[in-house]
């Protein structure tokens, strides 16, 4: 009887093998850089809008050289990079988006904006000069305080990560 119990597994096994082997897991996130890019050069990025938060700017700095340590094996150098990016923080801006039946605004919306200007030495083909532009709804309660410590990263990583894509992720 032990031809039975495996004829009760084998469709248990043929899909198991079927699901590991042929599938593939894919990331969006998969970076596609040149191995003659060995550096990138990361400029102040300043923040040009008419609100001014001062940690707009560095943050964002901050992130986009995160994310290029983190998911390249670029070196991030003061100057003369093969890859330069120049930027600029050219809008941040808190909406009403949702108005109550009191006429009170129960939500916000926040948008920030960046000027980027890509260059690579390497691949000019792959320059870009681009407004990117995320934005991330709110409740309206949050103080600005709030909003600049918990609402505003939120957008500068999905800015950072839609750069990144621009640059270096082809799908």
């Amino acid at each position: 009887m032990p031809n039975l119990r495996f004829l009760y597994f084998l469709p248990i096994i043929c899909m198991a093998l079927v699901t590991f082997t042929g599938c593939k897991i894919y990331r969006f996130t998969d970076a596609s850089v040149n191995p003659n890019i060995r550096s990138v050069t990361i400029n102040n990025v300043p923040n040009m809008a008419a609100i001014q938060v001062p940690s707009i700017s560095p943050s964002f700095v901050e992130k986009l050289q995160n994310k290029f340590l983190r998911e390249t094996n670029l070196r991030v150098v003061q100057e003369g990079g093969d890859i330069e990016i120049d930027g600029v923080i050219v809008d941040y801006m808190i909406d009403p988006v949702t108005i109550t039946n009191t006429e009170t605004v129960a939500q916000n919306r926040l948008t920030i904006a960046v000027k980027i200007d890509f260059t690579s030495k390497i691949e000019p083909e792959k320059n870009f000069s681009t407004t990117f532009r995320e934005l991330e709804v709110y409740p309206a309660n949050l103080s600005s305080n709030e909003v600049d410590d918990q609402i505003a990263p939120i957008i500068l990583d999905k800015l950072v990560q839609t750069i990144f894509n621009k640059a270096f992720v082809n799908w």
